[in-house]
Order: C-alpha cells, then sequence, then structure tokens
C-alpha cells in the first residue's frame, strides 16, 4: 500500500497535494517518511517506477518540520550511544582501575606501619622532644595551621621549629609576609648559635658560614601576593632544591588587600586553602601556614577561633594553638588536632629571651606553677583543666 502510495506522488504534481496532505494526513507523512527512509532495504530494483532517493529526501523534507526528523535521529543517536557507554563500562569493570585498590594493593605500606612506625612517623623534633610524643613527629604530605594571640611568639616558634627540622636535613623554604627576610633570617641565626649573636662579634662569621650551609630558602614575597604566584614559586623551589618544608607566615598578610568585599575575602581564603592542601598532597611536601585568630580574646582559644571558615581547619592535618598565659600564667603549646593518630595535648613552655628560643618546662617548674595554683582562691576552669595535664607533652 506504501508503495502505490509513492508511484501515485510520482504521477502528478507534488505541490497542490502537499499542502493538503501536511494539514489532513500528518500521520500518514511520517509513516511515508520513516517507510522512504528504509526504501534502500527493499527488493525495488525490478520496479521501473520506483521514485528516486533524492525524491524521497524531498518528500520527507517537506512533509516533516526539522524539529521532528532531529528529534528522531536524536533518540536513535541516544539508544547507540547507551549501548557503546555499556558495553564500555562492561569492559572497564572487567579491567584494572587505577583509582579503586585492593588490601593486596596497600599490604606491604601496611606492613611498613606496623613494623617500622619510626619511619612513617616522620622527622623527630630535637628542640622540643615532647612534641614527638603527642605529633609524633614532622611527616611529608601534611598541612599544619598555627594560630596564637598577637605577641604570643607564632612566628619565634615556627622559625625555631623549621630550623630544627632543617637541621635534620629537611629542606626548608620560608615565605614571610609580615616581616622583612633580613629580619628573620637573623632570629633564625641567633637561634642558630643559640646566643645573642650582637655580644659576640668575633662569633658572627663562624655561625653565619655553619648557617649558610642548611639547605634553607627564603621567598621574596612581602605582604599581598596572589595564591598562584605564591605555588609557581614554591613549585620551583619544590622541583630545584628539592624544598620538602614549606612555612608561610601568615596567610592574612598574603592575601591582604585582595577581595572586594567581606565575602570575596573568604571566598578568596578558602580558595588559597584548597590550593595550599592540594599542593601539599600533591607534591608530598609539609606545609606550615600561620593564621591570626578571630580575635585576641582574653580567654583561651579553641579550634574555632582560628579566622576564617570551617575549612581552614578541616583541611588541615594538625592544627596548633599558641595559648598566653593558661595553666596557671604558663604559656603552652596546644595541639588541637590531629590527624595522624588523634593524639592532642599540651606543651608548657618558657621563652628564653638570649637565645630566641623556647623549652619545655622542667617537671620542677610545672610542680611550682601547680603549688601556685592549688592554693589561689579562685579557681578558672582553664586552672581546674591545667591540674590534669601538667606533665610535659601530656596527651589524651
Amino acid at each position: 500500500m506504501l508503495r502505490s502510495q509513492i508511484r501515485s506522488l510520482s504521477q502528478i504534481h507534488l505541490q497542490p497535494i502537499l499542502c493538503t496532505f501536511r494539514r489532513r494526513h500528518i500521520h500518514t507523512a511520517r509513516i511515508l517518511c520513516q517507510s522512504a527512509t528504509v526504501t534502500d532495504s527493499l527488493d525495488l530494483a525490478a520496479d521501473s517506477n520506483r521514485l528516486p532517493m533524492s525524491r524521497i529526501d524531498t518528500i520527507r523534507d517537506t512533509l516533516l518540520p526539522d524539529d521532528t526528523i532531529s528529534q528522531t535521529s536524536f533518540h536513535k543517536s541516544n539508544s547507540s550511544n547507551d549501548q557503546d557507554n555499556n558495553k564500555s563500562r562492561r569492559m572497564r569493570t572487567n579491567s584494572h582501575h587505577d583509582n579503586v585498590l585492593g588490601f593486596g594493593d596497600l599490604r606491604q605500606q601496611v606492613y611498613k606501619e606496623i613494623l617500622d612506625p619510626e619511619e612513617s612517623r616522620g622527622v623527630l623534633s630535637t628542640d622540643l622532644p615532647a612534641l614527638n610524643r603527642i605529633l609524633k613527629g614532622h611527616r611529608p604530605g601534611e598541612l599544619t595551621i598555627v594560630t596564637g594571640p598577637t605577641g604570643g611568639g607564632k612566628t619565634t616558634v615556627m622559625s625555631q621549629l623549621s630550623l630544627d627540622y632543617c637541621k635534620s636535613g629537611v629542606p626548608t623554604l620560608w615565605g614571610s609576609f609580615e616581616i622583612l627576610n633580613q629580619r628573620l633570617a637573623k632570629k633564625m641565626l641567633y637561634q642558630f648559635a643559640s646566643k645573642d649573636l650582637s655580644q659576640y662579634p668575633t662569633e658572627l662569621d663562624k655561625w653565619a658560614d655553619e648557617f649558610d650551609k642548611l639547605p634553607l630558602y627564603f621567598l621574596k614575597f612581602f605582604s599581598s601576593t596572589a595564591i598562584n604566584t605564591v605555588l609557581d614559586a614554591c613549585q620551583h623551589a619544590v622541583d630545584q632544591y628539592g624544598v620538602q618544608h614549606i612555612v608561610l607566615d601568615n596567610l592574612q598578610f598574603m592575601l591582604s588587600q585582595q577581595g572586594n568585599s567581606s565575602l570575596d575575602r573568604w571566598e578568596l581564603q578558602d580558595r588559597a586553602i584548597h590550593e595550599l592542601r592540594s599542593f601539599a598532597t600533591t607534591q608530598n611536601v609539609h606545609i606550615s601556614l600561620v593564621v591570626h585568630p578571630r580575635k585576641d580574646p582574653g580567654e583561651q582559644m579553641d579550634i574555632n577561633s582560628v579566622f576564617g571558615s570551617a575549612k581552614v581547619t578541616q583541611e588541615a592535618d594538625n592544627v596548633i594553638i599558641l595559648q598566653k598565659e593558661g595553666l596557671g600564667g604558663m604559656q603552652y603549646i596546644d595541639i588541637k588536632k590531629n590527624r595522624y593518630d588523634g593524639t592532642t595535648g599540651v606543651i608548657p613552655y618558657i621563652f628564653e629571651r638570649e637565645t630566641l628560643k623556647i623549652r619545655s618546662c622542667t617537671e620542677e617548674e610545672m610542680n611550682k606553677v601547680s603549688s601556685r595554683s592549688s592554693h589561689s582562691s579562685s579557681q578558672s576552669s582553664t586552672t581546674r583543666y591545667s591540674s590534669k595535664s601538667f606533665k610535659s607533652g601530656r596527651s589524651f
């Protein structure tokens, strides 16, 4: 029946009928078009009155709108794509995927952590052994957030710790955005010599020569600098000098004068944290980032005191707070987060002005403070807390 319709259409003038056909028989026309598109599969070679394919295409294009044809082709294409995708998934299921591991892929690493835990724990601090009992060492691939009140010794403590690890063979890169490099280097030189070298001018060259042998490098940036610019320089230091520890002091100065509103600045900080987290992981380096607190209260700070959104501390592996005048009037390092094994705790310390270094309090010094606290008429929550955690490097 469809063939006879095609033959009839080929023997008369098409145009008048096409108009009527469009209005009254669009359904029949669609069937006609679908039949016409497959007529090449029919055996019509013996039929001398068969319409040429060009005429069939003309009828199809005239009778059916473009979008109808497109939808028909789209459904056929989708069906074909679905089949291809399913086939591809089946092929992938039967092969190894780089991002899916079995225990066999991790077995040797697990054995190493069980049988040789000291190596996986990282580089130990010689200046602050109590820190090792909590953090278990300085490990590559981690992000450490350090905060504390203004004047609380953040730069002093970080310069000492970074120098400590550097002396143990960890190539270190310093990015000081608040303090000029020469002043930072002077502080570190004093800490390296454990003395005020202005009082020993004849020893200056000797200590400077030894200091110069350390794998220690400095970024030239100061104050506001785009995070991409900073990371480009860090990448160069990693590639060329084998840097394994990057210290950035501090986040607020680095991002200052960037962003047009407070919302922009928060988004900018979150992006910077994300980029630093990613860099530490992909480059397998340890990044220590100094961040100012939200404010400088007279009370003790907690993990929520870090300036910025929750992303700052969520992305961090370690969160360290330098508490001022807690534990019965003593300053102490407060480790609030330790992703490695979950151990947290406090380290009371004393700052020695001559060497510009801190040291852990002795048992005798802590007992004296504990004794004074126990005779105090007013017991604050901090003092009650201190009576349970006066041991240097006490973990929880």
